[in-house]
């Protein structure tokens, strides 16, 4: 997602329109608008927030908004409303929030979801959003931006918030039930650990179980939800490697997965082992098979058939990207 996303989605569609407010929060807000993860988490049931109206499988719904009510967007709410109601919502204290929370960790999240099982929760279920098809409202902060700690707002290392309602396309829900039948118990997903830089090498994963678990999200997040649930478990090279080929065969990998930037705020969340290898996975140049390169070979054989004739998919995507 381009920074210029996020900065519509902090000022609305239009800078040259509306002048944003000059104060203290919307600059601290503007800093928090790093290219968040694409793949975002969410474990809900019929708990959460105390109305199983904010959570469904068509939309994430924050108390603001229950009724048709809540401000279109995020600079809109006065800004020493705003910190008061970031403020209480990290700390879980009840409020019409704008907010909903979502993290990068599938680890982290599956425990959630087993926290909602365990105390009672009906219905829980796992929601992923893509970010960068989020509608133009959803503004997205990490809870950890160095401008919040320096203005002394609270945060998480896990938690990213997202104003407004969530839904369309760009949100898929998928009951923990639907998970365990797809033969993926949140035990398998569920690591205390998470946190740890100390993990224990395990075998080779199930990427059958993997594949199968990913599928009820449908074709927009099928493949990023395996390589997540494949992420959990740590294991060597080559069992990566092995990986990345079989999944290949079966997939087209977006092209965008390579040239996912590791800068200074994606530092800041690869402590979390899961994320972390699920990155690494993504990122992995052996992925042989992008639709971006296989439409490159076509219009171009048109005019040069014998150009990358006896090349492999991954000296073509190479040729192209470095």
């Amino acid at each position: 997602m381009a920074m210029g996303v996020q900065m519509d989605r902090l000022f609305g569609p239009s800078l040259e329109a509306v002048a944003p407010p000059k104060t203290d929060i919307v600059r601290i807000l503007s800093t928090t608008a790093e290219t968040p993860p694409r793949y975002l988490f969410r474990a809900w049931s019929n708990i959460s927030g105390g109305n199983p109206l904010l959570n469904t499988v068509e939309a994430i719904t924050p108390h603001a908004f229950l009724n048709g009510g809540g401000p279109a967007y995020i600079n809109q709410i006065p800004p020493d409303e705003l910190v008061t109601m970031w403020q209480r919502h990290l700390i879980g204290t009840e409020l019409e929030s704008v907010f909903s929370s979502w993290s990068h960790s599938l680890a982290f999240v599956a425990e959630i979801a087993s926290s909602h099982i365990e105390y009672g929760g009906g219905g829980a279920h796992i929601s992923v959003i893509d970010t960068t098809t989020l509608a133009p409202h959803n503004f997205v902060a990490h809870t950890t931006a160095p401008a919040l700690k320096v203005a002394g707002v609270a945060s998480h290392s896990t938690e990213f918030l997202v104003f407004g309602i969530v839904s369309g396309g760009a949100h898929r829900a998928v009951s923990v039930a639907d998970l365990a039948m797809a033969g993926l118990p949140l035990a398998e997903i569920h690591l205390p650990e998470y946190v740890v830089s100390a993990t224990t090498l395990t075998p080779r994963p199930d990427i059958a179980v993997a594949r199968k678990a990913g599928q009820p999200f449908g074709p927009q997040f099928e493949l990023a939800v395996a390589c997540f649930i494949l992420g959990v478990r740590s294991f060597d090279e080559t069992s990566r490697s092995n990986v990345v080929a079989e999944l290949a065969n079966s997939y087209d990998v977006p092209v965008q997965w390579l040239g996912v930037d590791i800068t200074a705020f994606y530092s800041r969340l690869i402590k979390f082992e899961d994320f972390a290898r699920t990155i690494q996975l993504m990122k992995l140049e052996r992925w042989h098979k992008s639709p971006v390169v296989e439409a490159f070979i076509d219009d171009t054989s048109k005019s040069n058939g014998s150009l990358f004739k006896g090349m492999s998919y991954a000296r073509i995507r190479s040729t192209l990207i470095d």
